[in-house]
């Protein structure tokens, strides 16, 4: 519209005097010239802050999704500290973007006003001369000016162009990326119905991100059709890789993987994971859906089924995979909505959902991935039943560190440093010496005889049968409804604004200057209406001079210069200003953000906490810099322009004047009009969002089950809704606009007719008409841009909604720790009748808890799961408050000390080990107390980290690689394995030396070998050192060494003791080991047999 008008004033111009027209024409290469420049300029500036802005927005999207690991490890400061440096960079780009994009501005109203000087002077010239006339050059003016006012428009709307740019830029190199594995979508290529062989040739391979590390060397191995096979070996040897290779995650760049006799490579992708293999890897994850959904997922959507047909289907899935029964039990049944990343059931009931949402396809190869390494006992023998009937008639391949639960016939496959060592039945490859040293066979591994001699204890109801509705270490999220509707968007109030204000305390010398430079911007239309007034009744009057003409010139030429000072210090203040107040927002939001109370951070989602850090802030950053500007200078231009008006003539004034209110109306009507659109479009917007989010976060589970085509139509037809309403509105949006854009034309049309009306009368004369006129009209120019920010407005009023209400709260200084007492962890912990439950779960997870905690003793925590273990480490963590009793380090209550002083004495190892986007070093030493550091030389701390990385058997791995210590892990340590992970998190717990151990399934990852080398230094370390240690465990063989033994169920203590003592009465607790086949048991048995003797 603004390059039309500009183009059209020109054009006009031209037709009206060519000579003058072609003079002023000159103006336009100027102007393209400066707009090229600007493009190119806050394009390449925009390009280099995104890319640093998503080094930072990597570290928040990873501290923001585990927050309470930051917590736990008093890391809020290291994190932010990190995070204000990317911050820094960012900002030091945008002060030289802003400083670019001033200088474009200013350059415009350079050229445009140096245009009216040239237009004046070369006018007069040719008036002179009689070459045209004063008509004729007021004409080829005031189209000049027209279009020029057009013109400058387009750099304050063209920014948001620049950023569309350098954000398609980086969408368009994933668009056009050129996939690394080629999907033959041309096959026709099918296997017959039935299981199929699987081989392995040869196989050479070594993930991208490690080249020259190879994880499979020459591997060949088969696996017979309808065979089962339980791929076993170190972490780290090569396991999941099979399963990665077999799914084309990944193609080898050696050797061949053939399926059915075919290579894997000429099967389409869609038929080859949707059809032949079905894959359940060790953290299923399920879609925010009812459960009867969630396995539908598993149907090829190409497979034409009635609606009862389909059901009948799943149901049958279902019952073989052992899930029928709990499903019924629910309220709702296949209805049951399950969360969240399935979050609303347990692990058993998400494993066996997956199991079932496997098996519905009737794939011939079925892959299973550690499912059942972060099961307690009962939810593994729910799995595995699950798991025998999932299996039959079809090819098995199952990796696991747990042998426990495999029985003695099974077919085993050794695999170590990518090489296949051992083959052959469970029971022949434990007696095979040559595979000893991987001491596979570690806790958990006795003949079912054995564990028979204990006597068949009455049948024990699973509690995974039972709905559990949140995890404790999970978030239940909804982004869509909790996240944009927490915060209250239209409660800006005056005390929250000074908040604002108060984070702009080091800007408010540019936003002084910045406001200096709109009274000028703003003021020169008014003196440019006095400027044109004398300039044009000098060129009409024959008598004028010359030097008088030349001097109106030369007046234009001083306004020229002094308004582009005044937009330049206008756009480069209140830039520079803006993208400090962004940085200080973003900073101070996300230092906030980490140390706000868990129960907040579990009603949110990562997604809506960045989408607040992010878009929020840059919401507000497009008002406060040049957005703010042009509103300030646009009200001074109406203001002054109608003090001009009304000082030369009254009447005329507030004649044209009475239009105004009109313009104001329709601006303040489509400001309304956005704002409530707005709000509705975030909430029509949030299914497709939701599901964007959860398809991105779970891409690897919608490759797996080849559902990419139908995540996109459903993305397309949740977007249609949205689509329709942008729509509708968009007509009323463009209605009010238009009348805006009309209303300026009617000031012109309303002026031209009262002047004429009263110079006609005598009461004007037409220097005061041209004062009055052109300063109303420069003033209903201004005030029509003025409504042209109300997206940007209502936009920023959103993201200063959610912003200030999540800093309403928050303390002067995120850091500061109240005054208390010390932690007196010499003395007994103690939680006396504890009873606790969460926000959004039905019921109390605790009822009741009592239990004490000597000082430098072993204390482990076991029972079913949702019995409360973890809630309980929650609490001593400081996440939660218990509702009622307390818990007490010798004589004060836990909450009497400042926490950070408590956490820095705690470590906390939970069953998901998370790391951060950094070097192995920097996640190691990641939140150590600063006390510990500067204890220790440089050297000191250098062994500490060798002593605690050979403690958590991780030394070999890291000294194993190039960088050593200065490896980066990628983000969430993706360039490390499970186990590795799992062990680098026990190492850096360590390394804290904390005088309170808390272990949540701590080496449920890990295989035979480390977990029995770890837990050897973790049961030496708990007798040994004056460490409290508090386990969590599911594997009851890990715990033999503990002092003292907690048996829970239902949220209560049920029974404790020694390990022996326990296991030799009946109860919860001999029932739990009955069902784990432990070595334990074994020897317990042969106690109990000699006793009888």
């Amino acid at each position: 519209m603004y390059l039309s008008c500009g183009v059209t004033g020109f054009t006009v111009a031209l037709v009206k005097d060519w000579r003058l027209g072609l003079a002023l024409l000159a103006m336009l290469p100027c102007l393209v010239g400066i707009s090229l420049i600007f493009a190119r300029t806050a394009i390449g500036f925009t390009i280099q802050i995104m890319s640093m802005s998503n080094q930072a927005n990597t570290l928040a999207e990873e501290a923001l999704g585990s927050v309470r690991t930051v917590q736990s490890l008093c890391a809020e400061k290291d994190l932010s500290h990190k995070y204000n440096d990317g911050i820094a960079r960012s900002l030091r780009l945008g002060r030289k973007r802003a400083i670019a994009i001033a200088g474009c501005m200013a350059g415009f109203t350079l050229v445009i006003y140096c245009g009216y000087s040239l237009a004046f002077y070369l006018g007069a010239i040719l008036v002179r001369s009689g070459r045209t006339s004063p008509g004729n050059v007021i004409t080829v003016f005031l189209s000049v000016m027209m279009g020029s006012f057009a013109l400058a428009q387009i750099p304050s709307n063209i920014q948001g162009f620049v950023s569309a740019r350098a954000s398609f830029a980086s969408l368009t190199r994933i668009i056009e990326r050129t996939p690394t594995i080629h999907n033959p979508v041309e096959s026709r290529l099918t296997l017959p119905c039935g299981p199929v062989h699987i081989a392995f040739n040869n196989v050479t391979f070594a993930y991208p991100s490690r080249p020259d590390r190879r994880l499979l060397e020459k591997f060949s191995l088969n696996f017979p059709a309808g065979s089962s096979t339980a791929v076993i070996g170190p972490s780290g040897a090569g396991k999941s890789t099979i399963l990665a290779l077999l799914e084309r995650f990944y193609d080898p760049q050696d050797g061949t993987v053939l399926v059915g006799g075919h290579d894997v490579r000429d099967f389409e992708l869609k038929y080859l994971r949707g059809s032949v293999l079905a894959y359940v890897p060790q953290e299923p994850s399920l879609f925010q859906a009812s459960i009867l959904e969630n396995v539908g997922y598993g149907i090829s959507p190409t497979l034409n089924e009635s609606t009862e047909q389909r059901r009948y289907r799943i149901e049958s899935a279902c019952r073989l995979a052992n899930a029928h029964d709990f499903i019924m039990a629910l309220p709702d049944r296949y209805n049951t909505q399950v969360g969240q990343g399935g979050l609303e059931l347990s692990g058993g009931q998400r494993a066996r959902i997956a199991i079932a949402r496997a098996v519905v396809a009737d794939p011939r190869v079925l892959l299973l991935d550690e499912i059942t390494s972060n099961l307690d006992a009962l939810s593994e023998q729910a799995v595995n039943r699950g798991l025998e009937g999932a299996s039959k008639g079809r090819t098995t391949i199952l990796v696991t560190h747990r042998q426990s639960s495999l029985p003695a016939t099974q077919r085993v496959v050794v695999i170590n440093h990518g090489r296949k060592v051992a083959e052959g039945t469970l029971a022949d490859v434990r007696k095979d010496e040559s595979i000893a040293g991987l001491q596979l066979f570690g806790c958990g591994m006795a003949k079912e005889s054995d564990v028979e001699q204990l006597g068949t204890s009455k049948e024990v109801s699973s509690p995974d049968d039972q709905l559990l509705p949140i995890n404790p270490y999970s978030k239940d999220v909804d982004d869509a409804e909790k996240g944009n509707t927490n915060a209250s968007i239209g409660g800006v109030t005056n005390g929250r604004l000074r908040m604002l204000w108060r984070l702009s305390a080091g800007s408010r010398t540019l936003i002084a200057g910045g406001i200096v430079g709109c009274g000028v911007a703003g003021m020169i239309y008014p003196v440019f209406a006095i400027l044109y007034a004398n300039a044009y009744i000098d060129l009409d009057i024959g008598a004028a001079s010359a030097t008088d003409q030349n001097r109106n010139a030369l007046w234009f030429f001083v306004a020229a210069l002094v308004g582009g000072g005044g937009v330049f210090l206008q756009n480069v203040c209140l830039s520079i200003a803006s993208e400090h107040l962004a940085a200080n927002l973003q900073t101070t939001v996300f230092a906030t953000l980490l140390q706000k109370p868990i129960s907040f951070i579990d009603s949110q989602s990562p997604g809506g906490l960045l989408s607040t850090l992010n878009s929020s802030t840059e919401a507000i950053q497009n008002v406060t810099g040049s957005s703010v500007g042009n509103v300030i200078s646009s009200f001074l231009t109406l203001i002054c322009g109608a003090i001009v008006a009304i000082s030369y003539n009254w009447k005329f004034a507030l004649v044209n004047l009475c239009l105004t209110p009109i313009t104001l109306l329709t601006g303040y009507c489509r400001l309304k009009t956005i704002d409530a659109k707005e709000g509705r479009l975030a909430k029509a917007h949030e299914p497709a969002v939701r599901l964007a989010c959860e398809a991105t976060t779970s891409i690897r589970t919608v490759a797996l089950l080849a559902r990419e085509e139908s995540v996109h139509k459903e993305f397309a037809a949740h977007l249609a809704i949205p689509h329709r309403y942008v729509k509708r509105m968009a007509l009323l949006d463009s209605g009010l606009f238009a009348l805006s854009q009309t209303n300026m034309f009617l000031v012109i049309a309303m002026g031209f007719w009262y002047g004429s009306v009263l110079i006609s009368q005598g009461q004007l004369n037409a220097h005061d008409f041209f004062v009055g006129f052109m300063a109303i009209v420069s003033g209903s120019f201004q005030c029509v841009n003025l409504f042209s920010q109300t997206p940007q407005l209502s936009q920023a009023k959103e993201g200063a909604g959610k912003i200030v209400e999540m800093l309403a709260d928050s303390g002067a200084d995120p850091f500061t720790a109240p005054s208390g007492v010390s932690p007196a962890f010499d003395s007994a912990l103690t939680l006396s009748d504890v009873r606790f439950g969460y926000p959004s779960r039905r019921g109390n997870a605790l009822e009741g808890v009592g239990l004490e905690v000597a000082p430098g003793s072993y204390t482990a925590l076991c029972g079913p799961s949702g019995s409360g273990k973890s809630t309980i480490l929650a609490l001593i963590e400081r996440f939660y408050s218990p509702h009622s009793g307390q818990i007490t380090l010798g004589k004060h209550t836990i909450g009497s000390s400042p926490v950070t002083q408590y956490r820095s004495r705690i470590a906390l190892v939970t069953q998901e080990p998370v790391l951060y986007s950094a070097s192995i070093r920097d996640n190691l030493v990641l939140g150590l107390p600063k006390d510990l550091m500067l204890s220790q030389t440089q050297g000191e701390l250098e062994k500490a980290i060798h002593v605690a990385m050979r403690e958590a058997n991780i030394h070999q791995t890291i000294e194993g690689l190039p960088e050593g210590l200065e490896t980066h892990i990628g983000s969430r340590g993706v360039q490390l394995s499970g186990g590795q992970r799992q062990r680098l998190v026990l190492a850096r717990s360590l390394l804290r030396r904390p005088a309170l151990l808390l272990l949540d399934e701590a080496t449920s990852s890990l295989d035979a070998r480390s977990e029995r080398l770890i837990q050897t230094a973790l049961d030496s370390g708990a007798t040994t050192s004056q460490r409290t240690t508090i386990c969590v465990a599911h594997r009851l063989a890990t715990i033999r060494q503990a002092n003292n033994i907690f048996v829970l169920a239902d949220g209560r203590v049920v029974d404790s003791g020694t390990f022996e003592e326990l296991a030799n009465r009946d109860g919860l607790f001999r029932e739990m080991l009955q069902q784990q086949n432990a070595e334990a048991v074994q020897e317990i048995s042969s106690n109990q047999s000699k006793l009888q003797m």
